[in-house]
């Protein structure tokens, strides 16, 4: 909310508020607060000095790494924001496109790597059953070779976001019009819109 109003308020004319200086300043320690680890926060000093602080401002028994990251993406979008190489470095084609297909992706991605990743990881492999001998035991599934990842990450991440892409591109106009029809329908005013009054026991009215 804040930076949505700071948009309002200044715009394009943010890039000139500030000493060029800061915003990387701001850039550099939100990306080192986001890179706050989920676990083992005390084994780096730079990790166990944002947990000190992380854990003085927020309430006892916390989820610290979610306020870190949190904190973390807000000054580093802070210093993007006034920022003007870094603006023109994301407004570039290729991350304009990274931005619009980003919801898509994270939809999608889970059921990719649960279907078409596992596939080519472990092949038919994957379609053993079952999946524990008589002793109970998970039985372990065969595995391309560690050479193979090398072409098998880039074709997996081709095929995520051309998917993703169709996705954006086709089905979300769709279900945005969807969402249109059935807008118009709930809120359609009534043809008598002014609608009797009805009165009341004491004496009032009522629609």
């Amino acid at each position: 909310m804040i930076l949505a109003q700071l948009q309002v308020d200044y715009g394009s004319r943010a890039t000139q508020m500030l000493p060029k200086v800061v915003p990387s300043i701001l850039i550099f320690f939100g990306l080192i607060i986001w890179g706050f680890p989920q676990n083992n926060q005390t084994w780096a000093w730079w990790s166990a000095a944002i947990r000190s602080f992380i854990v003085a401002i927020t309430p006892a028994n916390a989820d610290h790494s979610r306020y870190a990251s949190s904190l973390g993406t807000c000054t580093l979008m802070l210093g993007i924001f006034f920022s003007r190489n870094a603006r023109r470095f994301l407004t570039l084609p290729l991350f304009n496109f990274l931005g619009r297909v980003s919801f898509p992706v994270y939809l999608l991605h889970n059921i990719l790597i649960r279907t078409i990743l596992s596939w080519m990881v472990y092949g038919e492999s994957a379609r053993r059953i079952p999946v524990r001998n008589e002793k109970g035991e998970l039985l372990q599934l065969g595995r391309t070779s560690p050479m193979a990842f090398i072409f098998i990450l880039p074709i997996f991440y081709a095929v995520l976001y051309l998917v993703a892409h169709m996705w954006a591109t086709y089905v979300e106009p769709q279900c945005g019009k969807v969402v249109d029809w059935l807008k118009d329908i709930m809120f359609k005013e009534r043809p008598d819109s002014q609608e009797k009054l009805l009165p009341l026991p004491n004496g009032g009215s009522a629609s």
